[in-house]
């Protein structure tokens, strides 16, 4: 196989010393933008390499060292946004499955052992099962892993008026409840999961739609209203 110079490899690169900041004082460059291993002769390493050695190794030093350092003109706290945050409004805790630990810092271990209730499946260890062994609709798997995208930050439980971790629980049954894996203790497990959700001192839900509002992770609040099916299934049958 050839392997030659393209065009793109001699387009030139802005100047940087050692730091990689360049002739402006405060601006930084990094990876193609730079002439270091690249511009006029890309030669010296590939383009994704340069990019993640300088944003990993290099930058998050000597920014900090600039900025440590450098001699800037005192803030004018007339501005507008100065004002903005001089009155901050802290709405009270009412979440006690969340100790506050100290300050803003709380203890979100209650998730961690509805988890431990039964968010997970019973499986032989043993090597990797392939992939397509066990086949499963495209619109279903998808559904599945929007529902595991959610990692259990807890901000559903605080903005929710009555701390509810519905949305939380109904992610992880949900995501099991979707896929032929889950199957098999599909009542056990929601049975389990939500009586230790109810033993946390969770607050139930009112359907305000809080907590998909604050989600990070956009989860539907669709989800909690399959626990409720997947709920009533298991005490049924």
């Amino acid at each position: 196989m050839r392997i030659y110079p393209a065009v793109h490899y001699t387009m030139g690169g802005l100047w940087v010393d050692y730091n990689l900041m360049s002739t402006i004082p405060g601006l930084f460059v990094l990876g193609e933008a730079n002439f270091s291993d690249h511009g006029a002769n890309r030669l010296g390493a590939s383009a994704l390499m340069q990019g993640l050695a300088d944003g990993y190794f290099i930058i998050p030093y000597t920014i900090g060292d600039y900025l440590a350092t450098g001699k800037f003109k005192p803030a004018d706290d007339s501005h507008a946004a100065f004002k903005d945050g001089e009155t901050i409004v802290i709405e009270p805790w009412r979440t006690g499955a969340f100790p506050i630990v100290k300050d803003l810092v709380v203890d979100r271990s209650a998730l961690d052992r509805i988890i431990e209730a039964g968010g997970y499946i019973s499986v032989r260890t043993g090597g990797v099962p392939d992939g397509n062994a066990i086949p499963s609709a495209r619109p279903i798997a998808d559904e599945a892993f929007v529902a595991a995208a959610c990692i259990g930050c807890g901000a559903c439980v605080a903005a929710c008026k009555n701390a509810s971790a519905m949305l939380f629980v109904s992610a992880k049954v949900s995501q099991l409840a979707l896929l032929p894996q889950g199957h098999p203790e599909r009542q056990e497990r929601v049975l389990r999961m939500v009586a230790q959700m109810d033993a946390e001192g969770f607050g139930a839900c009112s359907n305000t739609y809080a907590c998909e509002a604050e989600c990070p992770k956009e989860i539907s609040v669709s989800h909690i209203a399959r626990l409720n099916r997947e709920l009533l299934r298991a005490k049924l049958l």
